[in-house]
């Protein structure tokens, strides 16, 4: 979709950013505490070790975000991302659900992966956010970002 922000007011646009990226940097420590719940009751050993990876990523990518929000002259507050919080409770409902170990890793697995995905979608949504407004060192970023939860969704 293209977005023309010509006929629209730059720190409108601008707010609406900054928004974005309180409820990014919100889902990403939503994140590490899931992860972190993952690390504790996934059973599989090789999917402990893909849970441990996700909650690094988190933690720099939530570093990364509050990074963009004190530049930006925005709090780092207690904001908190409806989204992620659907997710992590219905992750939560599958994996109480779960009758087996199998079962319960599937559950976690299937929560973090979407999870992941919301962050691969709002950060390919920002890498254009970003070019929009002029923040060309935030592209790259944005676009690595996306590029690494999707690599740990293959994972």
């Amino acid at each position: 979709m293209n977005i023309n922000i010509s006929n629209m007011s730059i720190e409108n646009y601008k707010s609406f950013y900054i928004v974005g990226i309180r409820a990014f940097q919100s889902a990403a420590k939503q994140g590490i505490e899931s992860a972190g719940t993952a690390i504790e009751k996934l059973t599989n050993p090789e999917l402990k070790e893909i849970a441990t990876k996700v909650k690094a990523m988190m933690i720099r990518q939530a570093n990364q975000l509050a990074e963009f929000l004190n530049e930006d002259g925005a709090p780092v507050d207690a904001f908190h991302d409806q989204i992620m919080d659907g997710v992590s409770r219905g992750t939560t409902l599958m994996w109480e659900a779960a009758k087996d170990d199998l079962m319960t890793d599937v559950a976690l697995v299937s929560g973090g992966t979407t999870g992941m995905e919301y962050f691969v979608n709002a950060f390919k949504q920002y890498t254009s956010n970003s070019e929009l407004l002029g923040y060309s060192d935030r592209v790259e970023l944005f676009n690595a970002m996306a590029n690494e939860n999707q690599s740990m969704i293959e994972a």
